[in-house]
């Protein structure tokens, strides 16, 4: 079997500012947040890792 090596790296690192519009319950310890980031571009894939810090006014 021959292994193949991919030369890409995708490492982006992303700050934005979003509400979060709906929380839906998947199982009793996950849940999909819906974001809302205005004119914002929020790509990601299922599994991508996003750290949430709440803003305190």
């Amino acid at each position: 079997m021959k292994e193949i090596k991919s030369t890409k790296i995708h490492r982006r690192t992303k700050q934005l500012e979003v509400m979060v519009t709906r929380v839906i319950t998947e199982t009793p310890d996950t849940s999909t947040l819906v974001l809302f980031a205005g004119n914002d571009d929020l790509s990601y894939e299922p599994g991508h890792f996003v750290t949430i810090e709440e803003l305190k006014n």
